[in-house]
């Protein structure tokens, strides 16, 4: 069960005062590109974190799960499913929306035909 309080930050330095005084299981951030990675491995220190984004490239999602992420959310299909993706990601689970998961396999399939 999802029974943490919700709570918002822009940057990085508040959120993690706010998780030394509040611990969290999961922490959702929202990040546009490469960019945001630094904060994904940054938090993940502290807590999980779940990135909804708004790029659709496949490149994304593997940079941000190697980061340390528990998994990556498209912006536009956060809502759907967003619960059910959480409680996955807090029993182990890599939380990506299906849409994800088939353009990371397309794009590692493509990898390994150019050899």
């Amino acid at each position: 069960m999802i029974s943490r309080p919700w709570a918002t930050s822009t940057r990085v330095a508040e959120l993690r005062a706010l998780l030394a005084t509040c611990p969290a299981d999961v922490v959702v951030l929202d990040i546009d590109g490469d960019d945001g990675l630094p904060a994904v491995a940054d938090v993940a220190a502290e807590a999980g974190v779940v990135v909804v984004s708004g790029c659709d490239e496949p490149g994304l999602v593997q940079r941000v799960l190697q980061a340390g992420a528990l998994g990556c959310l498209r912006r536009e299909s956060a809502s759907d499913g967003m619960l059910r993706l959480l409680r996955g990601a807090l029993d182990g689970m890599t939380a990506i929306t299906g849409e994800h998961a088939l353009r990371v396999a397309e794009s590692l399939r493509q990898q390994r035909a150019a050899g």
